[in-house]
């Protein structure tokens, strides 16, 4: 397992053991609980496994032989509708898919229409102070309500904000946190990935978009821990997921992990405190000692770089005097 393998089943494993069942959607090659954990997680997929092979068969970043066998093949619609497939497992998977769901509501129903009163859902989710996204606005609860019911014109606006807004920090499409904080230490900030290039010449086709069918495969939500939390709040106040934030961790590199819970109580929800919010690029599970600490860095480089400005300035101003001095 890579880091980020490690990370989620470290963390993930704490509420389920090898006894419960569990399905993930997409694993492809990096399962959040591999075989070798000795717990049974079943595959959900877009294609069997002999067509994955097939399709990444090309692929340099994906090694075939490691793909995960397909277990339940969805072709579309609710996952409910796939064929035989159970509605009582004890846990359901979702890493790095939330995000690029046609209809956030709909998915949300889906993973609790398989699971059983108290089940779990584990998300792994893109945070957008760490990757891409960076300048993008949050996804909000009006955002998810447009998505259900005008998935169309909610899907036209993420392929929009895709376009105008990614950016990088350096060469860097997601980055650390640790990257980030030494990146605002240095005062540097993602610059867009589109530089120079007009929107125009971005959005030239956009009139042919409304006549394109089929999947795509792109980020339509945007989040931040607490951005994800107040939407699922939202949601189940309006009666549309009965799905609660019962935990929640800071993940490896650009990622956050959440643990939700079907038919939660009151005692088994998390409360995000909005004060919670903090300067862009600075990771959100930094200490308040630490982010002291990072600031008063910053304010030091400032203060050098001000006196280096004004020991350059001094010489230069002595050179004008005595050259006035000499041309009189």
């Amino acid at each position: 397992m890579d880091l980020e393998q490690q990370t989620r089943f470290s963390y993930f494993s704490k509420f389920v053991s090898p006894q419960h069942r569990g399905i993930e959607i997409g694993p492809l090659t990096r399962p959040t609980f591999p075989p070798e954990t000795g717990y049974h997680v079943d595959s959900l997929d877009h294609a069997d496994t002999n067509s994955l092979s097939q399709k990444y068969a090309q692929d340099p970043n994906i090694d075939v032989s490691q793909i995960q066998p397909t277990d339940w093949v969805w072709t579309g619609g609710p996952y409910t509708s796939i064929p035989d497939i159970p509605k009582d497992f004890d846990f359901l998977v979702s890493c790095h898919s939330i995000e690029h769901s046609e209809d956030l509501v709909q998915f949300l129903r889906d993973c609790s229409d398989l699971l059983k009163q108290d089940g779990l859902v584990f998300l792994t989710v893109p945070d957008k102070r760490l990757e891409f996204d960076f300048y993008r606005p949050t996804t909000t609860l009006g955002d998810a309500l447009m998505g259900h019911y005008f998935a169309t014109a909610l899907d036209f606006k993420a392929r929009v904000d895709e376009l105008e807004f990614a950016a990088a920090l350096g060469s860097e499409i997601a980055w650390t946190e640790v990257r980030g904080v030494g990146a605002a230490i240095a005062g540097k900030r993602p610059t867009p990935i589109r530089d120079d290039t007009s929107l125009f010449e971005l959005l030239g086709e956009i009139d042919k978009w409304a006549d394109e069918s089929g999947y795509r495969d792109g980020h339509r939500w945007v989040f931040e821990p607490i951005s994800l939390w107040r939407i699922l709040e939202g949601l189940r106040q309006l009666g549309l997921t009965d799905l609660v934030v019962s935990d929640y961790q800071q993940g490896a590199n650009c990622e956050f992990m959440m643990t939700l819970t079907k038919n939660a109580d009151a005692a088994g929800r998390v409360s995000f405190d909005l004060d919670q919010y903090r300067e862009t690029l600075v990771p959100p599970s930094f200490s308040r000692r630490g982010l002291l600490s990072a600031f008063e860095a910053r304010r030091a480089r400032v203060l050098a770089e001000a006196v280096l400005r004004k020991l350059v300035r001094v010489p230069r101003a002595i050179l004008r005097r005595v050259k006035s001095v000499l041309t009189r």
